[in-house]
């Protein structure tokens, strides 16, 4: 999952919560989500909405009403120092990057008594991952995939819901994660080797979702 390298979480509230707590417990994914079309930027309603939080494993997926994705991470440190040691020169088979999007760790979740307007805003600060160990060079990695093992992101945004009189909402904050699987090849000078297939991990955004309590 996405390592933190700091947390600012705010709530801008025009009404104090009924309940309001941070949540650490992941999700279980599923291993080709819907998410795999780029949704990024988009609000689903009603039965699309319930059908996205379904196959994002997210629980209580029948009590969705609104799901808001954005896209508006920023790089914001990438440091282009090369570690000095010998090392293999490993590549990225760019014909093998796939690309998919899924819902990450859970961030925070408040709940609003209506008749009420409530805006919740979210700032983190991520790392990208990767699922190997070995030094691959950062501009490869920045070539291929359009970050490396030295990049960092921020992500702030906001989403505003009106809770009708009578009625409790919840609204959960979740990472919006784009995730590149992607072969690894060894070069040699009479056949190159395949190494195996990897996967990077990085925040583009987050996943709003209103839901009745």
């Amino acid at each position: 999952m996405i390592k933190f390298l700091s947390a600012l979480l705010s709530a801008t509230l025009l009404l104090s919560p009924l309940n309001e707590r941070i949540q650490s417990e992941s999700y279980s994914l599923n291993e080709t989500p819907a998410s795999s079309e780029i949704l990024t930027g988009r609000v689903l309603i009603g039965e699309d909405a319930q059908n996205y939080a379904k196959e994002m494993g997210i629980v209580d997926a029948e009590n969705v009403l609104e799901i808001y994705i954005s896209n508006n991470a920023t790089t914001i440190e990438e440091s282009n120092v090369q570690p000095y040691f010998f090392k293999r020169d490993y590549y990225i088979k760019e014909d093998t990057i796939e690309t998919t999007y899924e819902t990450g760790k859970l961030i925070r979740r408040s709940e609003y008594q209506g008749p009420a307007t409530a805006t919740m805003s979210v700032t983190e600060t991520f790392s990208a991952t990767f699922s190997f160990d070995f030094e691959v060079g950062i501009d490869e990695l920045n070539t291929k995939l359009g970050y490396s093992t030295t990049s960092t992101f921020s992500v702030t945004d906001s989403y505003t819901v009106s809770v009708p009189d009578g009625k409790t909402y919840a609204l959960e904050c979740y990472v919006n994660n784009e995730k590149k699987t992607f072969e690894i090849w060894d070069k040699d000078l009479i056949f190159d080797n395949k190494v195996g297939v990897y996967y990077s991990i990085r925040p583009v955004g987050y996943v709003f979702i209103k839901k009745v309590v």
